[in-house]
């Protein structure tokens, strides 16, 4: 009987869905030599996750051999369209490929990921293994097992006032909204997927700029809720129709112990508003007391119940569009890794090309989803959307204002 792991309701829910995580510029591996590190990761056991088979109908997974060419993709290098381009023609390339692979593109390092394997840490934890400790630490520590229910624990149980503070928290979400958001037409049109992707930026000297206003303006606000502002910001000041709720990727280990290993996702979306009307501090100071009070927790909890109550079969892929979309973004902030804050395999004077981010397929026609992540004082932005729904031109342009011009979004609030 083939080896078997037990998954949870959250990994279930987003199986299927793909994201790429994306670091550099290292030096070059040999192709050999990456196929036999990914071997020897995933030889450390299951938590790896590497070689487990997903799927939305079962909270079992299989553990799948690993084939020596479906582990590596082929290099590629960098062309006239540049490093979105070659990431895009990677994402288009093979739709049989399989849950986890590697690849190499100019002097960059990718992962392609089934998303049910695990969110943005997992990446992280792989490629920091693949480059300094294959052999032991992070790839042969155990999961925690029951991770949802003790955090639960942890978070409710241990302390029940937090109940009272996250219906406060909820309320305090919503009050952010003013009422202004606009109907989606129900009008369509035929339509198929064309998954596109823009990435920029954002120099060191734009990102001090940027932690300087912050600083006085804003003390309380994060980089992460910094940057989905400004991206919800740019898109309005280019003319794009925009939902103002946004939807933010939590990283709910912050509800564990420190002891606590989850490799799996653990991983909740809220939708937050976001209105023109309402300044970056205020938004700030509302999620800091809805983090505080583990709202996050409680949706998280209740999505994995669903997942594993109803499983689901292989999602459906929308053949029409809304003529007059209105942008549903989502945004998952990869922060600062401290593992790749001082990494030697990450290559170049500080701040020369250095790059961290990702590309998540976003969910539909009228969806855009952000990643962003830090490295060596540089922050880079990928928005990845359909360029038959949305306009290039216009994409980049907002991206151009965050990178370039944050400062100019910002006085307009």
């Amino acid at each position: 009987m083939s080896k078997r792991k037990w998954v949870s309701g959250i990994d279930m829910s987003i199986a299927n869905a793909r994201y790429m995580g994306v670091v550099g510029p290292v030096e070059p591996w040999n192709e050999d030599d990456l196929v036999r590190a990914v071997r020897r990761l995933a030889a450390r056991g299951t938590q790896t996750r590497i070689a487990l088979h997903p799927t939305t109908a079962s909270h079992r997974w299989s553990v799948e051999p690993l084939f020596d060419d479906d582990v590596v993709a082929p290099s590629k290098e960098l062309g006239p369209g540049g490093f979105a381009s070659a990431l895009e023609e990677l994402r288009r390339a093979d739709d049989t490929r399989p849950p986890f692979r590697m690849a190499q593109v100019g002097r960059y390092i990718v992962a392609d990921i089934d998303h049910g394997l695990g969110d943005g840490k997992l990446y992280i934890d792989i490629i920091h293994a693949l480059h300094e400790d294959a052999e032991s630490g992070w790839a042969r520590v155990p999961e925690t097992r029951w991770a949802i229910p003790k955090a639960v624990i942890d978070t409710f149980v241990k302390h029940p006032t937090r109940l009272r503070d996250a219906v406060r928290a909820r309320a305090a979400l919503k009050s952010l909204a003013d009422g202004g958001a606009r109907a989606e037409s129900t009008e369509t049109t035929p339509w198929t997927p064309s998954v596109s992707l823009a990435v920029a930026l954002a120099t060191k000297s734009s990102e001090s700029e940027l932690t300087a206003w912050r600083k006085e303006h804003a003390p309380r606000t994060s980089g992460a809720t910094m940057s989905a502002y400004l991206i919800r910001r740019a898109f309005d000041e280019v003319g794009l129709t925009v939902d103002p709720n946004v939807l933010l990727a939590v990283n709910c280990r912050r509800y564990l112990s420190p002891e606590a290993t989850v490799n799996g996702n653990f991983i909740t979306g809220m939708s937050v508003p976001m209105p023109a009307s309402r300044g970056v501090e205020e938004i700030s100071g509302v999620l800091s007391q809805v983090y505080k009070s583990g709202y996050p927790l409680i949706w998280m909890t209740l999505a994995a119940a669903l997942a594993r109550l109803h499983k689901s079969g292989e999602p459906t892929v929308a053949t029409e569009a809304p003529v007059s979309p209105v942008m549903k973004l989502m945004y998952s902030d990869l922060g600062r890794p401290p593992k790749f804050s001082n990494a030697k395999w990450i290559v170049g004077a500080e701040g020369s090309e250095a790059m961290f981010t990702g590309l998540l397929d976003p969910a539909g026609p009228d969806a855009v989803t952000v990643m962003s992540g830090s490295v060596r004082g540089e922050r880079t932005y990928s928005v990845s959307f359909h360029d038959n729904v949305f306009p290039r031109d216009l994409v980049e342009k907002a991206l151009q204002l965050v990178t370039e011009k944050p400062l100019s979004l910002l006085q307009r609030s």
